[in-house]
């Protein structure tokens, strides 16, 4: 079977007789043959012309197949031709017309006329026709897909059309997604539309590009901006500054930095950059084909040409270099061609994908969500988790989730879904605001430690729970104490590991529990933690200490937030670090719980701060997660009228 074949079709002469004459007579000139047009059609894999297999759009929809061509016409005669019409014939499927061929092939004004020996490129992408009408030649068709596909080229003045007739195959090359879902915030996805522009303008250079962002819920919609931003600074875009990543090993083929990213997102910049694409990489891999990251932002790209790079690898941070309205990040794949490297579809490995519409709101259990396994973005806006693993309510792979302001009522579905998306409590704290009680708490993945965590005790049920674990070989890890419908109560963590002998006491009065810190530091104990509540303006300790050695310490257990500045500060400049921190409500105003020690877990750097509002605190975590904190200690309270917080971070 031939897998490709030029139709040429000329008109039979009829043969007639002049009188007198003996011969036969000419009929006049024939009807011009087929026009001397060369067409040569990307994407071609092994001779093939390759489509891209689309994901449903919902688990269990049906597949697709997207057919765009970049045809590269030349003009092989001797004079001047002109296209009249393309299009794409599929047997059992009719005739596709292409609509502004004349459009997209009138280069520099000239008509769309080709000279001898020129090539002009056109693909089936995206065009505006007169009116500003936009229309879009990609061709949609379902699966399985027609066994090939006919590209029909007509030419003014001639009869027949050029046809190039070809094998439809569906492209094979997979790839990971540049984005790791580990780098991604509880409630984001990755966002892409799958009937991109596509057009790439005349020479169809892009017609199988993305660009692609990152969403998150808010409450009320999927945004691509943070809570409380506006889009005017780059900041803004959950986006901004991820890490990019190789979608497969590779080596570097160029590497650029250096521009610097557009200052005012939402515009394109004036006039255009020299370089389109900003600051990028390209990579090339051993399955025959080139990746190329783009807008990177200004000061981050980490390689440098001839660099060998594993998949996963961090290339540079995404930013809104180039020729870019916002931040995100345009991603191409071609082939690895020499001159040429014509683009290939995006088939998308080890990811999950679901119409947006169809998980709004946001629900990782959704049974519509479904695995890419190989296949491109469907014709839809997707929101993409960027993992093999299927969605979860909290971003696997992170070195911590840290949640405040937690309602009681929905601590339980908090943290089961903590818990199911592959996590273990370390740090549990409660607040009051106008006698409502809010968590905060901090979890790290889970390691194989055995544990258990309880909220909602009474007294009575805390020391018995307590006792429990202690025989069980549970150790108490953290606890803090809280008043919730005028009863102190209290919840903890333990969890089964060896360590350094503990003493503990909760409940005591403010005397009680300077008489048994003293009598226990004296021992060769040091304190661990130490909660604080006040009932009524009555003070109440809880804590437990280490019999072990941390060099020099220091715990103010009740001061004012002055109190808390002038000991955070001296003991900061003797070395000494943050390690523990909380608070309570007392008349009228709050008081602070801090401990600091000399040697304490960690690379070494602490840093501590208080008196933050809701946003302050979320810039704040944010910050120090991208500085290489670990947050030891997040505890909230109320100034006056006002809730504000306070933590502790480590390296």
């Amino acid at each position: 079977m031939h897998r490709r074949k030029i139709l040429l079709l000329t008109a039979a002469v009829p043969a007639t007789t002049v009188l007198g004459a003996g011969r036969p007579a000419l009929a006049g000139p024939p009807p011009n043959p087929i026009a001397p047009l060369k067409i040569a059609v990307e994407p071609l894999e092994a001779g093939d012309a390759a489509y891209a297999l689309l994901a449903p759009q919902v688990a269990g929809g049906p597949e697709g197949a997207k057919v765009v061509l970049r045809l590269l016409l030349t003009n092989t005669g001797t004079k001047n031709m002109t296209i009249d019409t393309i299009e794409f014939v599929f047997p059992g499927g009719g005739t596709t017309p292409m609509l502004g061929v004349d459009i997209l092939l009138n280069v520099n004004s000239d008509n769309g006329v080709f000279l001898p020996g020129q090539s002009k490129v056109w693909s089936n992408g995206t065009v505006t026709l007169p009116g500003n009408v936009v229309i879009k030649n990609q061709v949609y068709l379902p699966v399985p897909a027609p066994a090939t596909v006919t590209v029909r080229v007509r030419v003014t003045g001639f009869v027949a059309p050029v046809e190039v007739t070809l094998p439809l195959t569906p492209y094979q090359v997979a790839h990971r997604l540049p984005i790791d879902v580990s780098d991604l915030r509880p409630g984001e996805v990755m966002s892409a539309a799958g009937d991109h522009w596509a057009n790439g303008g005349v020479r169809g250079d892009q017609i199988y590009a993305h660009d692609v962002g990152v969403v998150g819920w808010d409450g009320a919609q999927w945004n691509r901006l943070l809570p409380g931003t506006d889009g005017s600074r780059n900041e803004h875009y959950r986006c901004w500054d991820l890490p990019v990543r190789a979608v497969a090993d590779g080596t570097v083929l160029t590497a650029s930095d250096g521009m610097i990213d557009n200052q005012a997102p939402g515009a394109f910049p004036d006039p255009t950059p020299a370089q389109v694409g900003g600051n990028q990489v390209w990579l090339r891999h051993d399955d025959g084909t080139l990746t190329y990251y783009t807008h990177l932002r200004q000061g981050t790209v980490t390689v440098v040409t001839g660099d060998t790079v594993a998949a996963g690898q961090v290339l540079g941070k995404l930013g809104d270099s180039g020729n870019a309205s916002e931040p995100h990040i345009h991603l191409e794949v071609r082939q690895d061609k020499p001159g040429d490297n014509p683009l290939r579809p995006l088939m998308i490995s080890d990811a999950w994908l679901v119409d947006r519409l169809a998980n709004t709101p946001w629900n990782p259990e959704s049974p519509m969500w479904g695995p890419t396994d190989g296949r491109a973005i469907p014709n839809s806006n997707v929101l993409i988790w960027p993992a093999a693993s299927k969605p979860a309510w909290y971003p696997p792979g992170k070195s911590e989730i840290v949640l405040y302001g937690v309602p009681a009522g929905d601590y339980q579905v908090v943290f089961d879904r903590l818990k199911a998306s592959g996590y273990r409590p370390v740090w549990i704290d409660a607040h009051e605001v106008d006698r409502s009680v809010f968590f905060n708490v901090i979890f790290h993945p889970k390691d194989g430690t055995t544990w258990q965590h309880r909220v909602g005790m009474t007294g009575a049920e805390y020391q018995t729970q307590f006792d429990g674990m202690d025989r069980e070989g549970h150790r108490l890890t953290n606890v803090t104490s809280y008043v919730q419908d005028g009863v102190v109560r209290y919840a903890a963590i333990f969890c089964k590991q060896a360590g350094p002998t503990l003493a503990a006491y909760h409940g005591a009065s403010k005397a009680d529990h300077q008489a048994q810190f003293e009598t226990l530091t004296k021992g060769g104990f040091r304190p661990v933690n130490i909660s604080i509540v006040s009932p009524a303006d009555d003070p109440r300790f809880t804590a437990f200490y280490h019999r072990e050695d941390v060099g020099a310490f220091d715990a103010p257990s009740f001061a004012t937030s002055a109190d808390y500045q002038a000991a955070f500060t001296t003991n900061t400049k003797a070395g000494l670090h943050l390690t523990y921190f909380s608070a309570c409500q007392h008349a009228g105003g709050f008081r602070i719980s801090a401990i600091f020690q000399e040697r304490a877990p960690g690379k070494g750097g602490t840093a501590g701060r208080h008196n933050m509002g809701s946003g302050q605190f979320g810039t704040e975590l944010e910050d120090r997660r991208k500085a290489d904190y670990l947050t030891r200690a997040v505890a909230g309270y109320v100034d006056g009228k006002t809730l504000r917080y306070g933590a502790a971070w480590r390296r």
